[in-house]
């Protein structure tokens, strides 16, 4: 696998294909809930409520290095951001506030299984990357209502690191 594919870590932390098959969109995914990248978000994708909208955004480096096959030391790890806005359409509605707060819940609960041991032994979700350590929470929980459009909109926030298996570079 050449080295610029394998650097491609958005799409291996975002969703990897448009199939959901991979990548923190399908940890969400699994747990029942619509969910969009920059790599599924096709057609009308923004009419749709409620949903999830998943974006990573990579950082610097973190230095450390892996030699390659060709014997060229490469980085292999990066700092990332990780952002995921839940929408809803609340309609001053108990039933859709109630659902606004659990889908929020569903999110949380599920990042914060996110890295570590759990993403090493991911090779399905994460087969040519792996968060080495949990995720951690940024502190910046975002909440707005949008009474034009009768939206309600919370973002929650994570940064992390994510590493090149080493089995990649052989790909």
């Amino acid at each position: 696998m050449p080295s610029e594919i394998i650097y491609r870590l958005r799409e291996e932390l975002e969703d990897k294909d448009s199939s959901q098959s991979g990548g923190l969109n399908a940890l969400i995914t699994a747990q029942g809930l619509v969910v969009y990248t920059r790599i599924n978000a096709t057609g009308d994708w923004y009419k749709e409520r409620p949903r999830v909208d998943l974006k990573c955004s990579i950082g610097n480096a973190t230095g450390r290095r892996f030699a390659c096959a060709d014997n060229v030391p490469r980085y292999d790890a990066f700092h990332f951001a990780l952002a995921i806005q839940v929408v809803t359409e609340p309609r001053n509605t108990a039933a859709n506030n109630e659902l606004h707060e659990q889908m929020c819940g569903i999110v949380r609960n599920t990042i914060s299984s996110v890295g570590g041991n759990n993403s090493l032994a991911d090779v399905l979700n994460f087969p040519n990357v792996l968060i080495p350590e949990v995720l951690k929470d940024s502190g910046v929980s975002d909440s707005a209502v949008d009474e034009k459009d009768g939206l309600e909109y919370t973002t929650m926030s994570w940064d992390g690191i994510v590493a090149i298996r080493p089995t990649a570079w052989n790909n």
